[in-house]
């Protein structure tokens, strides 16, 4: 269990970030907010978006290594000099769900 609010806020940032990835789309979602369980309808946002791209069919391990790459970036690019902000990782929009 994650007790300390502040690694509950890293580790769903990372979940945010691998969604965000996977969809090809921003989430909107602040992991503050659904720590301290704010925001309910944007937290369902989110679990709705995990469930598509978990059952998309979408590469899995690319989608892991393009997160890594993308927070490595953004770490890397937080300690140099001026603040600039790393363009957006890009992937192939989601399929739509399947008609039941």
């Amino acid at each position: 269990r994650i007790k300390e609010k502040e690694l509950k806020i890293a580790y769903l940032s990372k979940i945010f970030k691998c969604v965000e990835v996977a969809s090809g789309g921003a989430l909107g979602v602040r992991p503050g907010k659904v720590v301290a369980g704010m925001e309910p309808e944007n937290t369902n946002a989110f679990l709705v978006a995990l469930a598509r791209v978990a059952t998309s069919g979408v590469d899995k391990a690319g989608v892991v290594a393009s997160t890594l790459d993308a927070i490595a970036a953004s770490a890397k690019s937080s300690r140099s000099s001026p603040p600039a902000s790393a363009p957006p990782v890009q992937a192939e929009p989601l399929p739509p769900p399947p008609q039941p």
